[in-house]
């Protein structure tokens, strides 16, 4: 691809607004706070901050949004139009949500194929996963960075060991779906991407130009691996080939086995009659929940034991787990 020019814009937006909302939208991965944060690049700010002055005329506001709600294919937040070589977005920059943020710099991603010698998307094939390889991309990624930045803070201190089992089964949903990314980029067979996405790969070292984005799962594993990290995240590394099909299954089974158990509870209550006061049932109800949370690690361990094996053992070393097998 071509070089990508750096030229102030005739219509350059308000840079202190935008840079605060850039800002407060970086800010929302916890930068340096979370393993994934310190592991990978997924955002440069002095890199980001260069494409606040774009090469490209920017209309905000009401004249934004009138071009993008007459557009032939519809309304939307934003858009670049390649003909005109202007991008328009229908929120006033002086003020922008997070949301509006990756707006912006979905559609400044346009702007730079623009000035980088990208084919001008035929009338009809905007929004198509050609001419949308790299946004889409970026679009997806920002979200699952993001989500997993959340999960490893949850998991870094969770409230109690019935948070801890549900933290674990999370974050290793969010790992399966990075490694999906990982999978395509390879031509593997890949379970939840849309078959554009597949086909037609991002232009990783353009998006690292312009943006500093550089996305690699393996590199976050090894960071995961290497104890940097800490537990549990080293154990979910290191026995991450027994752990990548849990999925969601430890969230579905321990919210069945919790309705059973209350169900128990407030049908031994209603047994009691009207001899236990409103005070004594609330002490049962508290006696129980204790007791319910000191049984879910060792129901999660067993139940990940049967599908994954001894690695169950490591995540949750304090359970009582059947024999292995």
């Amino acid at each position: 691809m071509g070089q990508t020019m750096c030229a102030t814009s005739a219509m350059p937006p308000p840079y202190d607004a935008v840079h605060s909302g850039v800002q407060g939208f970086l800010n929302t991965f916890d930068k340096g706070k979370t393993p994934v944060s310190k592991a990978l690049i997924f955002g440069d700010p002095a890199k980001i901050m260069v494409q606040c002055a774009p090469a490209w005329p920017i209309i905000d506001g009401a004249a934004g949004k009138k071009f993008c709600d007459e557009r032939p294919d519809g309304g939307s937040n934003g858009c670049f139009d390649w003909d005109s070589g202007t991008l328009y977005v229908d929120f006033d920059l002086k003020a922008m949500s997070c949301s509006n943020v990756k707006t912006l710099l979905h559609e400044t991603t346009h702007g730079n194929e623009y000035i980088s010698g990208y084919p001008n998307p035929s009338p009809g094939d905007a929004g198509k996963p050609e001419a949308e390889r790299n946004t889409a991309y970026l679009d997806r990624m920002w979200d699952l960075i993001g989500t997993i930045a959340k999960a490893e803070a949850r998991l870094q201190h969770p409230e109690d060991e019935q948070s801890l089992v549900s933290y674990i089964d999370q974050l290793c949903a969010l790992l399966n779906a990075l490694e999906d990314f990982e999978r395509a980029e390879q031509g593997l067979p890949s379970v939840d991407l849309p078959d554009g996405l597949t086909a037609h790969r991002p232009h990783h070292d353009d998006l690292d130009k312009w943006f500093g984005f550089r996305v690699d799962y393996y590199r976050l594993m090894q960071f995961y691996a290497s104890g940097k990290a800490g537990d549990p995240f080293e154990t979910i590394a290191v026995h991450w080939a027994e752990l990548r099909g849990v999925g969601r299954t430890l969230s579905v089974f321990l919210g069945r086995y919790k309705a059973h158990f209350n169900a128990e509870v407030e049908r031994f209550l209603a047994a009691q009659g009207p001899g236990m006061s409103a005070q004594e049932q609330a002490e049962h109800r508290a006696e129980k929940e204790a007791e319910l949370a000191r049984k879910l690690p060792a129901l999660a361990a067993q139940e990940l034991s049967i599908a994954i094996g001894k690695a169950a053992r490591y995540l949750f070393p304090g359970a009582t787990l059947p024999a292995p097998r």
